[in-house]
């Protein structure tokens, strides 16, 4: 049996399993896709010289022993700033608790299950589970920030674009939170014909009624100019001229957005480029998206 058959059957187990069971499955799956320390310090330290996650000074921190008694995570002390921290300082797995569930809770977020739905399989509180999926937000708002380049808009390729309008939430928020701006959001999501994806967030002057929102604005622009005159009876123009994609990406994010019934405003980037996330990484299996998703968290 190979590494995905055994995968496959152990999620089986550990979703269908009791409370009693369910802690050393939990711990198998974990162990399966857990990083290496020695990883986590290479992609850490690509140069090779120790990097403080704090000054950001490159070659100034010395090794002093070992964080846990396997010998594994290394001490550090960086002498500017008199910071000590070790190998998962920074990223998302330092200083965390039920780390065992951790794993397995990225992989419930993957395929968008619920928070509270998370909570009750992995018996875990609701307020855990939020707090771990925004801090995951958070790394997954940096890795595609670095990852997607503006799209090129005077090039000769192709880009599908859809506008949508999103009128400002306070889902979650104190009712005079001072971080919510009240003008409509647009939100641009934009695919061009190399696969490349981007989305962006920009506010509106003005606070626009339902009414006058834009749901779905497709079209296709070629060198920052719309394409509007398309000959409907030539097959080839239209098979050009489709924005399937781009209105696949939008459906995804429209299904997220009523299944959550809303998002913040604050938070709304960090969702966008979630779907982004999941967008980019949709032709890879569980397995491998699973692992592009613990690389980003470091």
């Amino acid at each position: 049996m190979n590494e995905s058959n055994v995968e496959n059957l152990l999620w089986k187990q550990l979703i269908t399993a009791t409370k009693e069971k369910k802690g050393r499955l939990l711990q198998q799956f974990s162990e399966l896709h857990a990083i290496h320390v020695d990883e986590i310090r290479d992609r850490k330290h690509l140069s090779g010289d120790i990097v403080c996650p704090q000054c950001n000074e490159i070659g100034t921190s010395t090794s002093y022993g070992f964080f846990d008694s396997a010998k594994q995570r290394r001490r550090y002390f960086c002498k500017p700033c008199n910071l000590h921290f070790n190998d998962l300082t920074g990223t998302l797995f330092h200083n965390r608790k039920l780390r065992d569930h951790f794993i397995p809770f990225l992989r419930l977020m993957l395929e968008g299950t619920p928070i509270r739905t998370i909570a009750k399989e992995l018996h875990i509180s609701p307020t855990t589970a939020h707090t771990w999926r925004h801090l995951v937000l958070q790394y997954i708002e940096r890795y595609m920030t670095d990852l997607v380049a503006d799209l090129n808009v005077d090039s000769e390729v192709l880009i599908e674009t859809s506008i949508r309008e999103i009128n400002p939430s306070h889902k979650g928020l104190r009712s005079r939170c001072s971080s919510v701006v009240p003008y409509t959001q647009r939100i641009y999501f934009q695919y061009d014909r190399r696969g490349r994806i981007q989305v962006s967030l920009i506010l509106l002057d003005a606070l626009k009624t339902k009414r006058q929102l834009i749901r779905t604005d497709t079209f296709i622009s070629l060198k920052g100019r719309r394409l509007s005159h398309v000959n409907s009876s030539l097959t080839s123009q239209r098979v050009l001229h489709h924005n399937r994609n781009v209105q696949y990406f939008q459906s995804k994010f429209d299904m997220m957005y009523t299944n959550m019934r809303g998002v913040a405003q604050p938070y709304l980037n960090r969702y966008l480029h979630w779907q982004s996330f999941l967008e980019h990484h949709r032709m890879l299996n569980p397995r491998e998206k699973l692992r592009v998703l613990l690389l980003a968290c470091l």
